[in-house]
């Protein structure tokens, strides 16, 4: 196993290229918290929407086009992206795109599953 940055990313089939230094940060599920009372502890168990951090692509303003379509759009879509040990990773939601960048190409793109759940479809 290889830890470093994602290699690509793709958004309903069409890969898009990541910030060489792009990291994904997917948060957890399930947030715990103890609260205490005259009894012991009792523990919250809130469930959240499963989701990644920005990750930073770096597009031409036609494929950012192409992607704000795609964040405009009320249907879920297929999402993956590649780890630098090569193994990948989906799901299935909705992604939410902030403002092209023109001095980089860049724009971010959040990741919002609908599944709550990213899988391993590729490992190596």
């Amino acid at each position: 196993m290889s830890a470093g940055s994602i290699r690509r990313a793709a958004v309903d089939g069409i890969p898009f290229n990541v910030a060489a230094d792009a990291n994904i940060a997917l948060n957890a599920r399930k947030e715990k918290e103890s609260i205490p009372h005259s009894g012991g502890n009792m523990t919250k168990i809130v469930l959240g929407a499963a989701m990644a951090e920005a990750v930073k692509f770096i597009v031409t303003p036609s494929e950012y086009d192409v992607l704000r379509g795609l964040a405009d759009s009320e249907v879920d879509i297929p999402m993956s992206y590649d780890l630098a040990d090569g193994s990948s990773m989906k799901t299935q939601g909705q992604v939410n795109l902030g403002p092209y960048q023109s001095d980089d190409s860049s724009c971010e793109v959040m990741f919002l599953t609908s599944t709550g759940e990213w899988e391993i479809f590729s490992e190596t």
